[in-house]
């Protein structure tokens, strides 16, 4: 086979697949990520192991952890991790003085994280 036949093939496939690459990561660039949450508030600590712990895996992004925790903490006096475990990790406003029945959970405000 002709050598240079294989040089001009091989740079079509290697403009080729760059073109490629370009125009994807433009994609990737302007495309909405599913699934995607907000940045989080930093998570409190001095607390309960426990409270702690599930404070961590909502900050990294468990929407059941921050639930568990705004659930665990309601009835005790733990205000602090009560309003991060509600407010998603700091992820969405949260008012303590509203009524609770118009609060939606984190995992239904962020379904698959």
């Amino acid at each position: 086979m002709n050598s240079n036949v294989m040089t001009h093939g091989r740079r079509r496939v290697q403009v080729a697949a760059a073109t490629a690459a370009a125009m994807f990561g433009l994609c990737l660039a302007v495309a909405p990520v599913a699934n995607a949450i907000p940045a989080p508030d930093p998570p409190p600590s001095g607390g309960d192991p426990g409270w702690e712990a599930l404070a961590e895996n909502c900050y990294n992004g468990s929407m059941r952890a921050c639930d568990r925790l705004a659930d665990q903490t309601a009835a005790v006096d733990a205000p602090v991790y009560h309003d991060y475990g509600f407010s998603c990790g700091g992820r969405v406003d949260y008012d303590p003085t509203s009524a609770e029945d118009e609060y939606v959970g984190c995992v239904d405000q962020y379904p698959g994280n």
